[in-house]
């Protein structure tokens, strides 16, 4: 905060003691921090900060303490100065700099900043705070190795108290890459640092700076979320692939965010830290289904919500959108919806958070695809719990003796972990036919088992096609598909999801086979079952069905529909739930007696409901429960 400008008889006075006074010095380093130093007088603060720095760097020197709180008097003093000055007088920054790194070398290496000495425990923020400047002013000062390699020892820092920001600085080495991006790419080898151990240091430290100590350093926060950002941005390959095989970085990211949200004073420091962490998060958001859970319960909807009602503060408008489309398409996961759920409860909670507020700052897009979002939330948190309370119960039919039963009932064929049998015996009984098969699938069988593993997802999928099975059959019969060979695909890669059919006959068909279903085994073996099962003996209620989701693409599966459907069955004319449409852009609503509907329907029927009691009481999943 500026003070009250010197008069000019103290600023003389001060600039003169403080050429021969360590306690001047120090003093004149806070009035130039603080603005309080008249502008006329900063060259002569320049000149003063620079003579100490021309003291030799010797032995002696170093091992006078004195000497060393000087010299980082004087280095505080420059970084003081910062770009406003410097920008101006470019030169004098030049004239400085050889002194400048000499002795910031010489006082790391001789580990100065250990000394208990509170100037020099300040090392690593006063050289920080001058390639702060440096990056604004004249980025040549740093285009080279010798530098770059200095800068890489800084942000390593102290390998005794690597977390603490008195022991280390982040903005050397932004200072380099943003001279010469390039050095990004050759990071991780130019400096011998292993790309885990690097993107695990940032977390360690960007977590640290927000919860760790008694004062938060947002300082330290900014230039941490900023280092990250610019190595996403170039596409370190190893870098990428640490942050994407990590459980624990986006949900570091956004408990972090979260809590400098609650900074009763928000400083441009926090805007810029949350500006960069917002878009290393949207960047593998999508990514990978895995980290959504811990992310939305580390608290990224609020994170989402605040930057995209504070367009002005965060310019990160367009991202916000892709995020919330992106989790809306995520919205198939039960452990996301339920982390979701979960996120919005804890915000309803939160008789702080002004909801509405947000709302009315949106972008009006964004706040479409958000009330989207929280639609198809209660919607599928229904779906989910109906299911766990035995809706669209997963049945299968034994391969040999062709009972029908609960899929948990059988087991998997031990070699291509398609076909289910009742027993041991059966699956003996059944070997003749099958083996071929089994072999051919076989190969197959651990790709397709690491795509197929989700169980509720595959539930999910089925239970849609149950409720929209109507304006399916409908679809199909336009096509001009005879229903005994109907498979369905199901896209949950955008929203609304989109249904498409096919027929099953093509797939075993190389040259007729829609390109993306071709040359698979499994799938051949799953559309022989399934036809033998639907036109052999007129089992209507087995059907193929392929999925895509944003992570997996064309994934199919023999599943069984409920048995009371009715291929003739109404379609609704509207719902209170999503709805779908068909790869030639018609809209599919569920049909007439569908238990999705009706629950939604008696939930939005109740008395008084407002966004902070739909989600702080949840009656929606309760009604849920009771059916």
């Amino acid at each position: 905060m500026a003070q009250q400008k010197m008069s000019q008889r103290d600023a003389v006075k001060l600039l003169n003691d403080a050429r021969t006074r360590e306690v001047h010095l120090s003093d004149l380093t806070l009035r130039v921090s603080s603005r309080a130093l008249p502008d006329k007088y900063l060259t002569a603060a320049f000149d003063v900060f620079h003579s100490h720095l021309r003291i030799p760097v010797d032995h002696e020197s170093l091992d006078n303490i004195r000497t060393c709180r000087v010299i980082v008097y004087s280095i505080l003093g420059l970084g003081s100065l910062r770009d406003t000055y410097f920008s101006q007088h470019i030169q004098q920054l030049r004239q400085c700099w050889p002194d400048l790194v000499n002795w910031s070398k010489a006082l790391f290496r001789g580990r100065k900043y250990r000394e208990d000495c509170k100037p020099l425990r300040s090392l690593y923020f006063a050289i920080n705070r001058v390639f702060d400047t440096v990056a604004v002013v004249d980025l040549d000062l740093v285009d080279n190795d010798d530098i770059f390699h200095f800068a890489v020892e800084l942000w390593k820092g102290d390998e005794e108290d690597a977390l603490s920001p008195e022991r280390y600085a982040t903005g050397p080495l932004i200072a380099c890459l943003s001279k010469n991006p390039a050095q990004v790419n050759s990071f991780c080898e130019r400096s011998a640092y292993d790309p885990y151990l690097f993107v695990e240091t940032i977390l360690a430290r960007f977590h640290a700076a927000i919860f760790t100590f008694s004062t938060r350093r947002t300082d330290s926060t900014s230039d941490l979320a900023d280092l990250l950002r610019r190595i996403v941005a170039c596409s370190v390959e190893p870098i990428l692939q640490v942050i994407l095989n990590s459980k624990t970085a986006l949900p570091i990211l956004s408990r972090g965010l979260n809590s400098l949200l609650d900074d009763a004073h928000q400083t441009g420091e926090h805007n810029f830290t949350v500006r960069c962490a917002f878009e290393v998060i949207a960047t593998f958001i999508g990514t990978k289904a895995s980290i959504l859970p811990a992310t939305l319960r580390a608290g990224l909807l609020r994170v989402l919500l605040a930057v995209a009602a504070n367009r002005e503060r965060y310019y990160q408008g367009e991202l916000a959108i892709a995020v919330i489309q992106e989790l809306q398409t995520s919205l198939v996961i039960k452990s996301v919806v339920s982390a979701a759920v979960t996120s919005m409860n804890k915000l309803a909670s939160n008789a702080d958070f002004d909801m509405i507020w947000m709302l009315h700052s949106m972008d009006p897009e964004f706040r479409s695809d958000w009330l989207r979002f929280e639609t198809l939330l209660i919607e599928n948190h229904v779906v989910f719990e109906l299911i766990g309370h035995g809706y669209t119960e997963e049945r299968g039919t034994c391969a040999s003796c062709r009972k029908k039963c609960g899929r948990k009932e059988l087991r998997k064929c031990a070699g291509c972990e398609i076909n289910f049998y009742c027993s041991a015996a059966c699956a003996r009984d059944d070997w003749l036919r099958h083996r071929v098969d089994c072999k051919a699938a076989g190969k197959e069988t651990e790709r397709y088992s690491r795509a197929a593993h989700s169980r509720t997802s595959r539930r999910f999928a089925t239970s849609q096609v149950n409720r929209f099975w109507p304006g399916i059959v409908a679809l199909a019969r336009r096509r001009k598909i005879p229903i005994e060979y109907l498979g369905v695909h199901l896209y949950h890669t955008a929203i609304p999801f989109k249904f498409d059919v096919f027929d099953c006959r093509k797939i075993l068909i190389d040259e007729a086979s829609p390109e993306i279903l071709r040359k698979s085994s499994i799938l051949a073996l799953l559309t022989k079952e399934t036809l033998r099962a639907r036109v052999e003996e007129k089992d209507k209620s087995c059907i193929m069905l392929v999925i895509d989701t944003m992570w997996l693409s064309d994934v199919p599966y023999r599943v069984y529909l409920d048995e009371y459907l009715d291929d003739d069955a109404e379609m609704a004319c509207s719902t209170r739930s999503t709805f779908c449409v068909t790869g030639d852009s018609a809209i599919l609503y569920p049909m007439t007696r569908d238990s999705v509907e009706e629950v939604l329907s008696e939930f939005y029927a109740l008395p008084n409901l407002d966004w902070r009691t739909i989600w702080r009481d949840k009656a929606f999943e309760c009604l849920a429960r009771r059916r």
